[in-house]
């Protein structure tokens, strides 16, 4: 009988050494749940048009001494918008304007900034003792601002403009206990432009690819209700396989195909788009650089379709 039962342990213990060896991931529970407080999920917010018409206006005399009913206006109008709202769905647009040599030292980051609604509102939370505020990020889906993100002085807009109206980075985000059902934030933003907003982990920000949202419309309300499901790990534990990103201090997904994104753009063409700050010395393309050896380099096709292929990144 004890012969059975030292062969038995034997046995576990060789089987649970070498699934650790093969998968070295612990699995535990933390049984003091009455300590337990959740990070609650960061939101970001991005203006389904970000262009100031008023801005634009004073941006086209500015830049070239027209106004409106000049038979140019139009056409450097449409260009504004297409900047503005630039991201990879949308670069062949840029077809209509590949002639014009007054376009083709544009600062496109700078035409950007210059253009973008101001962003208003007011944030309330159930944490009445400290007063939180929007962040103003650059990321692939252009200028948005975000809540309760760590990773918002990564993307922080590096813009003289924009670094007044970002707060100071709290790296003691916005809590509440488990059995809390009065865990709240609300923010009231400008009743007259269209927000698309998206809920996400607060160590993650959303890219091109990221699909699922909320839209509010011209003076909508929206109260969405979440349950909350955080699995943490150790700060020690990495897998050999990560990817090391320059700039951030975490891992995710992501971000690693965001950084791929990039890789690939400077691959193909040299040069990137203006929304990729975050990685090394900014490069802004300008019309020019949109075509190599007569083909577009920057295009769907190369950078944006490859992450929905079976290819591996």
């Amino acid at each position: 009988m004890v012969s059975f039962a030292a062969a038995g342990a034997i046995s576990l213990t060789i089987s649970n050494w070498n699934r650790f060896s093969a998968n070295p991931t612990v699995v535990s529970i933390e049984k003091d749940y009455r300590n337990w407080e959740n990070d609650i999920p960061a939101v970001t917010g991005c203006f389904n048009d970000k262009v100031d018409i008023k801005k634009a206006d004073k941006y086209i005399l500015e830049k070239w001494k027209i106004k409106l009913g000049h038979p140019k206006y139009d056409h450097y109008m449409d260009f504004i918008k297409l900047v503005a709202n630039l991201s990879y769905e949308n670069l062949y647009y840029f077809e209509k304007f590949k002639n014009d040599v007054d376009l083709h030292n544009v600062d496109m980051a700078q035409l950007t900034f210059d253009v973008h609604p101001d962003i208003t509102g007011s944030l309330v939370t159930v944490d009445k003792t400290r007063k939180f505020k929007w962040n103003v990020i650059l990321i692939e889906l252009g200028i948005c601002f975000t809540f309760f993100s760590k990773l918002s002085q990564v993307f922080t807009i590096k813009n003289k403009e924009y670094l007044n109206e970002t707060e100071n980075i709290d790296n003691n985000l916005l809590k509440c206990h488990y059995l809390n059902g009065l865990c709240y934030a609300r923010f009231d933003s400008d009743p007259t432009l269209p927000i698309k907003y998206y809920v996400h982990s607060y160590m993650e920000v959303p890219d091109i690819s990221t699909r699922q949202y909320h839209e509010l419309g011209k003076g909508w309300d929206m109260e969405i209700n979440y349950r909350m499901v955080e699995t943490l790990t150790s700060p020690n534990i990495r897998f050999n396989d990560e990817p090391t990103l320059k700039n951030f201090f975490n891992y995710s997904i992501g971000l690693c195909q965001m950084a791929c994104r990039y890789k690939l753009a400077m691959t193909f063409c040299g040069c990137k788009p203006y929304f990729y700050q975050i990685f090394g010395k900014v490069v802004y393309f300008s019309i020019k650089e949109l075509r190599l050896d007569g083909v577009y380099c920057i295009l769907p096709r190369n950078i944006y379709e490859i992450f929905y292929s079976d290819s591996e990144i």
